[in-house]
């Protein structure tokens, strides 16, 4: 069994917040790793060791065919990984804050406040051209399209 690698991440300094040096608004991955195991002891490797970065302001596409991964790879971003997937390495920093490490009171501030998730589906599909609704006020989204 795989132990859960997490690092802390040093806050910011109010010197670094009056420079502008801080990333605010930030959603950094780092080696994010999340597995499913199976009954059977086999594992499936949803996410594997998955980096990058998103700053204010920047939006990003994911595309992959269908099973590769991208939803499971939104919902690690949230911590909503569906027993029995788990995280088991890597770091999401959000306004360089390690999500996992915050406890489900945390999680509960951030989700649909700061970081959301839009499915879409064949029923209720959302319009680019249109606001976000309820998610208005929100800093970050994760949109599926």
């Amino acid at each position: 069994m795989q132990n859960l690698n997490l690092k802390h991440t040093k806050p910011e300094t109010a010197t670094e917040v009056l420079e502008g040096k801080r990333k605010s608004d930030q959603l950094q991955i780092r080696n994010l790793k999340t597995i499913f195991r199976l009954a059977n002891g086999q594992e499936i490797h949803a996410v594997d060791r998955v980096n990058f970065e998103i700053s204010p302001g920047e939006i990003v596409g994911l595309v992959g065919e269908s099973g590769s991964g991208k939803t499971v790879f939104c919902l690690s971003i949230l911590r909503l990984v569906p027993p029995p997937g788990k995280i088991v390495e890597g770091e999401i920093l959000w306004n360089n804050r390690n999500l996992l490490l915050c406890n489900e009171q945390e999680l509960k501030e951030i989700r649909g406040k700061e970081i959301t998730m839009i499915f879409q589906t064949p029923a209720s599909s959302y319009c680019p051209f249109g606001n976000f609704g309820p998610y208005s006020g929100c800093k970050g989204a994760i949109t599926f399209f």
